[in-house]
């Protein structure tokens, strides 16, 4: 599990890609990602089927992973508008879900919107709430939240990058498996029939 220069220098910048993406998430964002990963699952498929040797155990690993947590997230409940509650921090089931809270909650910004003029109000007192996957509002008052950035496009990014650290986690893995496996059927464990091979192995 050793990881090159080039490797930490890449999980920077993936670190330093996702603070922004999260942090001004958006219409652009989603779709950057979003065809990112979805290229990358292609060509990880791909290559788990066509390749050979550890590429192809990398590329397998990236590829189940991926599929797996995406079936987890379709499979989640979804609420009335039958929208995904994943999408949302505060009712997510998935642990990831849970963990983006915090996050949305350290840099979200709400205000108020007057729905009859579209101006900036003063926080109400009223006891008034946010609601909706999106912060749409409440009623009464002719008041409406807003948040920014909006935890629906937060979420979807979130997900999208969770499912890529992920992958790349399955990839290192299926990557040690695939070495360990090899390094076995090298250098057979020694007994009765053990040949010269076997005395090299230390």
């Amino acid at each position: 599990m050793r990881f090159t220069i080039r490797e930490l220098v890449l999980v920077t910048a993936f670190l330093a890609m996702s603070c922004t993406a999260l942090k001004y998430a958006g219409d652009v964002w989603i779709t950057v990602l979003s065809a990112g990963l979805m290229i990358l699952f292609m060509a990880a498929t791909v290559a788990a089927v066509l390749d050979r040797g550890r590429r192809q155990a990398l590329a397998a690993g990236f590829a189940i992973c991926v599929a797996i947590y995406g079936v987890l997230f379709w499979s989640a409940p979804h609420d009335a508008s039958n929208i995904p509650r994943e999408l949302d921090p505060y009712t997510g089931w998935l642990p990831t879900s849970k963990l983006m809270k915090p996050f949305f909650e350290m840099i979200v910004k709400r205000t108020w919107i007057d729905l009859a003029t579209g101006k900036e109000v003063a926080t109400p007192t009223s006891g008034a709430g946010y609601g909706g996957i999106a912060g749409a509002g409440f009623g009464g008052g002719g008041i409406g939240g807003r948040e920014n950035p909006p935890r629906e496009k937060f979420m979807v990014i979130a997900h999208v990058l969770w499912a890529a650290v992920l992958g790349y986690s399955g990839s290192r893995l299926a990557a040690a498996i695939y070495c360990r496996r090899s390094a076995t059927e090298k250098w057979p464990a020694s007994g009765p029939q053990a040949g010269p091979a076997d005395s090299q192995r230390y």
